[in-house]
């Protein structure tokens, strides 16, 4: 099973919509997924229509309950649901010794069991211990990212998080790109964004991905219908692009 984090400190840059397009894309190709949510919001449980789960994340984080037991399945979506309680993990897990492993050592057992051949972890807009968590526990790492001003300040200190993790916690973590959403190719200050980030991204030793995501209603219509993109509207430009970066990703995996 191979884990990929999709990861941004900064919220509004379609870091949900990405994992749930980029699970959706995966099933599609074949392969079996696994989302896990992350963020205390739940934004991804709640699209992907899960309503009731008798454990959640917060158990695992907690050596309450092993990460099988907390998969559920909600119209053919396996999920680790996300949880309220997740708010207070990080009071929760203060001065705990480990505690940046506790889902990484959760997942071995799926791992072992070759239960899915992909999970998805969404991430909350911060660089908390759950964040620092699903670095850990990640091979590889999704930076979404919009093309405005303060996405450069937010991605150097991204970089900066996961040199740690890859020093201190996970040597094995992989950058996988830096994908660039809601993207209008028609305003100069997008073009110039854009310009910028794949500046830095050199810089960082960063791969950026060849198609950025363009601005599409239909991604925002799909989360309200609780719907995948490529199910809603499948030849929009957002499913296009979406399409793309899933095939580059997968080359490069």
């Amino acid at each position: 099973m191979k884990v990929i984090s999709v990861v941004n400190r900064k919220g509004g840059v379609a870091k949900t919509a990405t994992a749930l397009t980029l699970g959706a894309g995966l099933k599609r190709k074949g392969y079996k997924v696994l989302f896990i949510d992350l963020d205390s919001q739940g934004n991804l449980t709640s699209n992907l229509d899960v309503t009731a789960s008798q454990y959640t994340v917060f158990d695992i984080f907690q050596r309450k309950r092993k990460a099988v037991e907390c998969i559920t399945k909600a119209n053919e979506n396996y999920v680790i649901a996300s949880s309220e309680a997740l708010s207070n993990i990080d009071s929760i897990l203060h001065n705990t010794i480990g505690a940046e492993y506790r889902l990484k050592e959760a997942l071995e057992s799926l791992r072992k069991n070759n239960s899915f051949d992909y999970a998805v972890i969404d991430t909350a807009p911060s660089l908390d211990i759950l964040t620092i968590n699903a670095l850990t526990a990640s091979d590889s790492v999704v930076i979404p990212v919009q093309a405005e001003v303060f996405s450069l300040d937010g991605l150097a200190k991204i970089a900066e998080v996961i040199a740690s993790c890859i020093k201190y916690t996970n040597s094995n973590l992989k950058v996988n790109g830096v994908l660039i959403t809601r993207y209008n190719s028609q305003t100069i200050l997008a073009k110039a964004m854009k310009a910028e980030i794949e500046q830095l991204s050199e810089q960082l030793r960063f791969n950026v991905y060849k198609q950025p995501i363009r601005e599409c209603i239909a991604v925002k219509e799909a989360q309200a219908s609780n719907a995948d993109l490529f199910t809603y509207s499948p030849n929009c430009n957002a499913s296009l692009d979406y399409q793309a970066f899933i095939n580059e990703l997968l080359e490069s995996i």
